[in-house]
């Protein structure tokens, strides 16, 4: 629990910040940052699923039980941040000028 709570305060300030960011939003600010966040959280996860699907116990049940909605709140807080959309819809509408690329 203690790690997947700090995982989850991790990425949370880390896309506030992203939020706060008084710069204009940029690929490198908004895009790339928001995939680096949240890095203890992306290794704890697997780490625990792949302990309790092995080793499963009513411990590791009652402990995914308490993670699925914490994990399911942690995410839309972030996925349905208006002021994070707006950060990432600047950068969409930049995507002519931006010259990324396709990859596929």
């Amino acid at each position: 629990m203690p790690a997947y709570q700090a995982g989850m305060a991790e990425e949370s300030a880390q896309i506030w910040a992203i939020i706060r960011n008084p710069e204009a939003p940029t690929f490198e600010n908004t895009i790339v940052a928001m995939d680096r966040a949240g890095a203890l959280l992306r290794k704890v996860t697997p780490v625990f699923s792949g302990v309790s699907s092995v080793n499963s116990n009513p411990e590791l049940q009652a402990l995914a039980r308490q993670f699925s909605p914490m994990m399911s709140k942690h995410s839309d807080d972030i996925i349905l941040n208006p002021d994070l959309f707006k950060r990432v819809k600047a950068v969409y509408e930049q995507k002519d000028q931006l010259n990324l690329g396709q990859s596929y």
